[in-house]
């Protein structure tokens, strides 16, 4: 046991004395332990400027056009369980008034939904079902939302009573392009969003 101690002894002696000689070196290059913790930092931000950017993934075009509504007579019909936000189907477009207003018929889901609570456009909360349109889109917007499509919209000869789009979860939505004095512009004045 005595020469195991003398071994542990002898062991601890040279570590004791190679950090002894390591201060007594870093003393007399002039270099402290601050000194060297600066020299440390700076190879560890060297090293992470010189590493590789990490790659952003790249998005399938399902997942981008996740919630875009598009006009696409050949998409299947969508069914909505439970709060969801989802594409929607574009069913058709119309302007009126000299193209003032422009009218757009979105079906939501294929069959009869308990509520349309929120519409987004672009990240903006436009309307709620309980305080109707929201911020900039207010007197430009206009929502009827209707969880059951029996409701025909007759706003021109073209259109007439004929669509009611029976049986659907559809929202009709009408837009003002124009701005309400000669000093404000309609937020729909440039484009209107699919999103």
């Amino acid at each position: 046991m005595p020469q195991v101690v003398v071994a542990v002894g002898a062991g601890l002696a040279a570590i004791g004395g190679a950090a002894a000689a390591a201060a007594a070196a870093g003393t007399f290059l002039g270099i402290t332990a601050v000194g060297w913790a600066a020299i440390s930092v700076g190879i560890s931000i060297g090293g992470s400027l010189l590493a590789p950017k990490p790659k952003v993934p790249q998005n399938s075009s399902q997942n981008i056009d996740r919630l875009r509504a598009s006009i696409d007579p050949r998409t299947p019909r969508k069914t909505a369980i439970g709060t969801t936000a989802l594409a929607t189907d574009i069913r058709d477009e119309e302007f009126t008034d000299n193209q003032e207003y422009f009218h757009r018929f979105i079906v939501c889901a294929s069959h009869t939904v308990e509520s349309i609570d929120e519409i987004w456009f672009d990240d903006k909360l436009a309307w709620t079902l309980a305080g109707g349109v929201q911020g900039d889109f207010v007197g430009y917007l206009t929502v009827n939302a209707i969880p059951l499509g029996n409701t025909a919209f007759n706003i021109s000869s073209r259109m007439g009573d004929s669509r009611k789009y029976t049986g659907l979860a559809n929202v009709k939505l009408k837009y003002k392009l124009t701005g309400n004095s000669k000093k404000v512009d309609s937020p729909f004045a440039q484009s209107i969003t699919t999103r």
